[in-house]
């Protein structure tokens, strides 16, 4: 009989031997173990037998209290993942990931394996905690605060949607779950009982722009203050407050500066708050056949109005800069303009470096550039990419052979210059740009054409080279981070004087044509493009930062530190 049945039990399908998955879940920053965390192992079983099911399987278990797990009954396969979570207070992970966004390592088991030394690495998250008061300095309950990050694209500062939290009785807040980061803090205000139907009517932000207020309690986002969050750091006394709004309109009239009779048709008025520029998201454009105009539902603050008009072929355009107060209407008046025209000259200061040598190679062209902070939760369809007809687009031209130019249909704006070097000039750059007597590269800001003068561009031919490499916590080469070389102040504002390059797969980079002077170099791993012109973001990393003199043909070799998040 119990042959009988031996032999009846060696007839049936076995099941493949089953694989066991071991290992430990820890925090990052202290290396201790994390008791009560959800580790999930899935994956395909199987794949590669003869008769694959390709089901997806899925096993669990939580960590004990030294921080390990054991996962059983685990069929043979390959490519399952391990993920460990423990919400609301770590960033989930994988086995093989060292930072949340590092790629994950499968696992492969086979019959009976026992797989140990899984380690996963969970980051602590943060949180933010404050107060929020009205104007009388009472709690505000049941008040929504979000954190939002505050991120970079394209040189813009953006706000991300970010986490919320709703005040209680004492106008208390608290945000957990945050990611380290530069976050700021945004709840939206009251209004005055005779604003609150215009509000509640308003089809959006064309209509009703800022409805925020951003701490320290502001109600433009270029004026907010960016609050860096450490991993596993707890901030608190982020108070604010909240107050009532008021909404104003802003009415005008539009002219010819020629003929001040003359009705001004088919004109596009722009309201644009500062940093923006008229072709920006975050400007307000409407269309007036009479020449008279009016925003409504205007927060409080200082904007430019821009008038673009068409008449007879000719085009016209004028500004006027307006402060809109909280207790009044504003009223304008813009005189419109005939296309501005501005000669140059572009010289070389110095030897002509070797080379093929023409002034008429290169290019000058200005430019409105808009450097507004955007919400995107106020214009989610938000891009840098500017319309097919700009309000105040870009000119460029081509020097003649002795350097002179003219920028013909200047419109009433402020431009920023720029200035195109081929690469058979390379050794050179742009040593200096005023217009009249006025420095135009200084501090950043762009410069008006109808203030008059001759716009002259000195090139400078007292160049170096940068050579290094980029290393490791460890010491060892970091291929592909990105470099970036900073100039030193007064100099900092000159976005052109700033080079960024990549470094190869040795972690080795090469720059060339650099201005001499003093320079910091900063090597990150993941970093936004742009960030590196804004202080609030370079301002942590600044004392790790390579100090470096390029002197005029001179090659200077640097071993830069990669920069991680501030600490």
């Amino acid at each position: 009989m119990h042959a009988l049945l031996l032999v009846v039990l060696a007839m049936l399908p076995q099941s493949p031997a089953t694989a066991t998955v071991e290992g430990i879940v820890v925090a990052h920053s202290t290396g201790q173990p994390i008791p009560g965390a959800i580790v999930e192992l899935t994956g395909i079983a199987a794949p590669q037998s003869a008769t694959p099911d390709w089901r997806v399987r899925s096993f669990s278990t939580v960590t004990r209290a030294d921080g390990t797990f054991a996962i059983t009954g685990v069929p043979p396969g390959v490519a399952y993942q391990v993920v460990a979570t423990r919400t609301p207070d770590f960033v989930a992970a994988a086995q093989g990931q060292r930072d949340p966004d590092d790629l994950w390592i499968p696992v492969s088991l086979s019959a009976g394996q026992r797989f140990t030394g899984v380690r996963i690495v969970l980051h602590p998250l943060s949180s933010i905690s404050g107060r929020v008061v009205d104007d009388e300095g009472k709690p505000r309950r049941n008040t929504r605060v979000t954190a939002v990050e505050l991120r970079y694209s394209d040189s813009h500062r953006i706000f991300e949607d970010g986490v919320s939290a709703v005040t209680d009785a004492a106008g208390d807040f608290r945000i957990g779950g945050l990611r380290p980061g530069r976050y700021t803090i945004r709840a939206r205000p009251q209004f005055h009982a005779s604003d609150l139907a215009r509000v509640l009517s308003a089809r959006g932000p064309t209509e009703d722009v800022g409805p925020y207020i951003y701490f320290p309690g502001t109600l433009h986002p270029n004026d907010a203050v960016g609050v860096p969050v450490r991993e596993g750091e707890d901030i608190a006394g982020l108070n604010f407050t909240v107050g009532a709004v008021s909404l104003r309109h802003v009415r005008g009239l539009m002219s010819f500066a020629d003929n001040n009779s003359k009705p001004v048709p088919n004109a596009r008025v722009f309201l644009v708050p500062p940093g923006a520029e008229p072709e920006s998201s975050v400007t307000r454009e409407i269309v007036s056949n009479n020449g008279e105009f009016e925003f409504k539902g205007v927060f409080a603050g200082d904007y430019t109005v821009f008038a673009v008009a068409e008449d007879k072929g000719n085009l016209w355009t004028g500004r006027e800069v307006v402060r809109v107060d909280a207790k009044n209407d504003v009223g304008v008046k813009i005189r419109l303009h005939a296309g501005i025209n501005l000669e140059g000259r572009m010289t070389l200061d110095g030897a002509k470096p070797t080379g093929d040598w023409d002034f008429s190679r290169t290019t000058v062209n200005v430019a409105a550039e808009s450097r507004a902070t955007v919400d995107l939760s106020l214009y989610p369809g938000f891009t840098t990419t500017r319309g097919t007809d700009p309000a105040v687009p870009t000119l460029r031209v081509s020097p003649a052979t002795n350097g002179t130019f003219s920028l013909k249909g200047l419109r009433s704006w402020l431009y920023f210059p720029g200035i195109g070097i081929p690469d058979a000039m390379r050794g050179t750059y742009v040593k200096s740009i005023h217009l009249g007597s006025v420095d135009v590269l200084s501090g950043g800001q762009p410069f008006d054409p109808a203030s008059g003068g001759v716009l002259n561009v000195v090139l400078g031919a007292d160049t170096g080279t940068l050579q290094g490499r980029v290393l490791s916590a460890n010491g060892s080469s970091m291929p592909y981070a990105t470099v970036v070389l900073i100039p030193d102040e007064p100099r900092r504002s000159r976005r052109d004087l700033y080079a960024v390059t990549r470094a190869d797969f040795g972690g080795r980079f090469n720059v060339d044509a650099i201005a001499a002077g003093d320079y910091k170099v900063f090597a990150w791993r993941n970093v936004d493009t742009g960030a590196w012109f804004f202080s609030e973001f370079t301002g942590p990393y600044e004392r790790r930062a390579v100090s470096v003199t390029v002197g005029t043909a001179e090659t200077k070799t640097v071993e830069v530190q990669l920069l991680d998040e501030p600490r």
